[in-house]
Order: C-alpha cells, then structure tokens, then sequence
C-alpha cells in the first residue's frame, strides 16, 4: 500500500494568491484541491512541477494565480503540498491495491487540522472559499462508512468556508479546460454557466 506522509506542517502553507474585497466588505480567500495526473516529468521534483499535462497545468494556473493556498489530491500521498519535493510513481485512486476508504480518512483528517482564520491580523473578517478541482475518482471516493470526500469537505471545514465544485457545471475536459484558462487569463473566477 502507498505511504502518506501528509503532515500539518505540510498543509499549513500559504501561498500568495489573490485576495478580493466582495461588496459586504469582507475579505475573500481562495483555496484549492487539484487532482494529480497520470502523465508526469521523470525524477525528484517539487510536486506542482511533477504533472506535466495541459489540464493539470490549468489547474495549477488557477490555484497559483487566484488562491491563497492549495493542494494536490494524490493517489499515493493523499493531501499534498505542491512544493514536497516527490519521485516517480504511478498509482492511481482506481488501482485495487489502494485502499480508497483509508485514502479518503488520511485527506479528511489532514484537511480537518487546517487552519481557517476568521479574521486578518488587522481585524477584517475572512470568509474562504474551497474550489475542489476534481472528477468523481476522487471525490465519490468512500471510506468504511460509505462517506465521500464531497460529502465530507463541509464537515471538515468551519462555516465560514464555502466548498464549490466549479467541474459539476462543465461538461467534459474540453469545457473544463476553457473555464479554467478564463479564470487564469481574467484573474478572476469566471461563472461556469458560461463554459458549458
């Protein structure tokens, strides 16, 4: 079976992406969960730089470009920072020897211990928004219970974070692909009505 080694100190990081004012005034950060790739670079290599297909690409566009953090959903080592630095491998969420139910604990227990401040330094309040940039492998995924992550990620997140599953409204890659270099190419986050 794969090894995890998802810890706190991994998925407490901060990146520096965009934060935006909404009309109320309060102060909206973007995170995001991005589904690793099958096709990969040979090697050690930081994991954001490991994937190497368009579609994971535009993901990573979308998370470096409009979040404040992120994350890589990987088969292998569940929650993943993109800067842990991870060699060659080749598992995928829907391969027998996975165990799918401790795969979906290890990331609802990571994602559990992440921090959400209400609040920035100087008093203004936050409200979080967590885009779940993945397809159905991962996110029906169950544990022993039956329970998947798409159920779960409003229970492992205060009520100040609100989960968005922008890819429910896009048909296919192709539309996926085109909302997400929209986003990219606007510096915002685009309605998906429109890209599908």
């Amino acid at each position: 079976m794969p090894t995890r080694q998802t810890t706190i100190e991994t998925v407490q990081t901060d990146g520096g992406g965009r934060e935006d004012s909404d009309r109320s005034g309060l102060l909206v950060r973007r995170t995001a969960l991005v589904v690793c790739d099958d096709a990969k670079h040979d090697g050690l290599l930081p994991a954001h730089e490991k994937y190497r297909s368009t579609y994971f690409g535009l993901k990573r566009d979308f998370a470096e470009t409009l979040c404040a953090r992120w994350w890589i959903l990987s088969a292998k080592f569940g929650l993943l920072d993109p800067d842990r630095v991870i060699d060659d491998y080749d598992v995928a969420i829907t391969d027998d020897d996975v165990d799918t139910a401790q795969w979906v604990e290890d990331v609802r227990t990571a994602l559990s211990n992440v921090e959400w401040p209400e609040t920035t330094k100087d008093g203004r309040d936050i409200v979080w928004e967590l885009y779940a940039l993945a397809g159905s492998g991962h996110l029906e995924a169950a544990d022993q219970d039956g329970n998947a992550p798409r159920v779960q990620l409003p229970d492992v997140t205060p009520e100040h974070v609100t989960i968005r599953f922008p890819f429910d409204d896009l048909a296919g890659i192709g539309y996926q692909n085109g909302w997400l270099a929209a986003c990219r190419d606007s510096g915002c986050v685009v309605e998906t009505a429109n890209h599908g």
